[in-house]
């Protein structure tokens, strides 16, 4: 959220707890400064490829990432993570450091 706020925007985290206990991590820009607050945005899920997290969406200048120009334009960015990277490293009773919990 840190990256996001230095430009202006505004974030927020929500977390979900999947069927077999793996808690995810999902971003969601809540405001633009372009666009401004608006209830009635159209949603956009992204979600990030291999090796990689949520944050890639917002790493760079907010005039040449999908995330910025998404909500730029109104929509309500939601930014995803899967299981097992930097974000979405928690399970309701596994461990990351343990074997099983790469067993999914």
């Amino acid at each position: 959220m840190e990256q996001i706020q230095r430009l202006g925007y505004k974030g927020e985290y929500h977390w979900v707890t999947t069927d077999d206990g793996y808690i995810l991590r999902l971003d969601r820009i809540t405001y633009s400064p372009v666009a401004g607050e608006n209830s009635d945005r159209p949603v956009v899920y992204i979600q990030h490829g291999v090796i990689a997290c949520s944050e890639m969406f917002v790493f760079w200048r907010h005039n040449s990432s999908l995330a910025y120009l998404l909500a730029d334009t109104g929509y309500d960015v939601w930014l995803g993570n899967s299981r097992g990277t930097t974000n979405s490293r928690n399970h309701t009773h596994l461990s990351p450091d343990k074997h099983p919990f790469w067993h999914y």
